[in-house]
């Protein structure tokens, strides 16, 4: 199987209605482009740690990879740093669904 098949099997498996001649007649450029797309659009799942409150008395939590996000209006952005003192051990945890850079929705949680 060629290279520009594999990333229209990819494209399919990340969004199965997407049309399939369109595929066909993209260039192999054209493909990898759309493939970098559906990539960003499609959500991944996270694990975060609640590790404290921020100045503002908003929950900051902790990825797996060191990232901070804090929760605003039912939302989670990332953030560069956290101070202040953790107030919660880091047992409690929630798993999100990434949309993309900045922005996360609560799927479950957990403790």
């Amino acid at each position: 199987m060629d290279y520009k098949k594999l990333i229209c099997r990819r494209i399919l498996d990340l969004d199965p209605q997407y049309d399939i001649k369109k595929l066909e007649n993209s260039s192999k450029q054209e493909v990898e482009n759309i493939l970098r797309r559906k990539k960003q659009e499609s959500p991944k799942e996270k694990v975060l740690r609640n590790i404290g409150r921020d100045k503002n008395n908003r929950i900051v939590y902790k990825d797996e990879v060191g990232l901070f996000w804090k929760q605003h209006e039912g939302k989670l952005y990332s953030c560069l740093s956290f101070h202040g003192e953790p107030f919660l051990p880091m047992n409690e945890q929630i798993i999100c669904k990434i949309y993309d850079r900045e922005e996360m929705r609560q799927s479950a949680l957990s403790s």
